[in-house]
């Protein structure tokens, strides 16, 4: 009977001692193949002679990785220990350990920095075409991050990314995939629009929330071809808001159109689309592109004028507009400046 007992117990520290090990081995695993996650991209410094063991606890340190030991065990495992290369490095949150390592043995980043400028004014997709067409990433995965990925501001997430992706001229290093493109743009647009928001949102003549905000920003930004013009255009729909009159944005209607044309046309302003601004009261439900930080400030700070109307000035053909407080005025000025 003792020896059944004994044969029994040692049986189960064996059955312990197995599932411990599985549950260890996957334990590893995960922490080897799993990104550590994170809101942004890491800047890692690498200096000439620094130990594997260094460099593992200042990634420890900054929350690229998980665990030191664990790097150095890769490290050593791997035959990469002696291998790594000073320089200048960034390591995003959708890497992994082991992808870590190898681009530490691969060599520095720093030289290989690509800049690209995203232009005011352009929609997700533009954005996406643009980001592929200078070899960034490719357009479908960039769309493909945009549509399936969650991303937060402010501990919320943004449900449509339109109007979000702050233009700028940004460096993206070729580690980068089409999430942490993103998560640089929205870094970007925290630290200007966010705060630009947050700081005169109760300033504004009209009570918006920052999604409203940067819906209105973008129909600036797609109607003013002068810079100065951006305040004097945000008034109009304030003052258009405030008197419960329709926005009839010219840009609104592109947007439903899905293409730009060049002159609009009346069977145009018909269109069945709920971005229809001469049909539809107030704004249309997304921004119809990404504003500039220019455009923002313009929405949070517009020009104290009593301005309903404007018009295209094709005399001065500038890009510029006549503007009007009347219908009478307005369509003066359409007599006036238009051809």
């Amino acid at each position: 009977m003792k020896i059944m007992k004994t044969l029994g117990l040692v049986f189960l520290v064996v059955v312990l001692m197995a599932i411990s090990f599985v549950v260890g081995v996957g334990l590893t695993a995960k922490f080897i193949l799993s990104p550590v996650g994170g809101k942004e991209a890491v800047k890692i410094e690498v200096k000439k002679g620094e130990s594997s063991g260094s460099v593992a606890t200042r990634l420890e340190k900054t929350g690229v990785i998980r665990s030191s030991l664990l790097f150095r065990l890769i490290l050593k495992l791997t035959g990469k220990e002696d291998k790594i290369k000073p320089g200048t490095y960034y390591v995003n949150p959708s890497q992994t350990m082991l992808e870590i390592v190898y681009q530490l043995e691969k060599g520095s980043d720093d030289i290989q920095v690509r800049l690209v400028t995203i232009p005011e004014g352009l929609t997700i997709k533009q954005i996406a075409e643009l980001l592929e067409k200078k070899e960034i990433i490719s357009s479908k995965d960039f769309l493909t991050a945009v549509k399936e990925k969650k991303f937060m501001i402010e501990g919320k997430e943004i449900p449509n990314l339109e109007g979000y992706l702050l233009p700028e001229t940004y460096d993206f290093p070729p580690s980068f995939k089409a999430e942490d493109i993103i998560k640089r743009m929205l870094k970007q647009f925290e630290e200007t629009a966010l705060v630009e928001y947050n700081e005169n949102r109760d300033q504004i003549p009209v009570k918006l929330s920052l999604y409203q905000v940067l819906t209105l920003a973008s129909m600036v930004e797609r109607e003013a071809q002068i810079p100065e013009e951006r305040p004097k255009i945000a008034a109009v729909y304030y003052n258009r808001m405030k008197q419960k009159m329709k926005m009839e944005c010219d840009a609104t209607i592109q947007y439903a159109l899905g293409k730009q044309k060049e002159v609009l046309l009346y069977s145009d302003l018909e269109i069945d689309s709920p971005y229809n601004t001469y049909k539809h009261e107030g704004l249309p439900p997304t921004p119809i592109a990404n504003p500039g930080i220019a455009s923002i400030k313009a929405v949070m700070h517009p020009a104290d004028v009593d301005y309903l109307y404007y018009v295209r000035n094709d005399v001065k053909n500038d890009g510029s507009h006549a503007f009007a407080s009347s219908f009478q005025g307005h369509q003066e000025n359409i007599n006036k400046y238009q051809k």
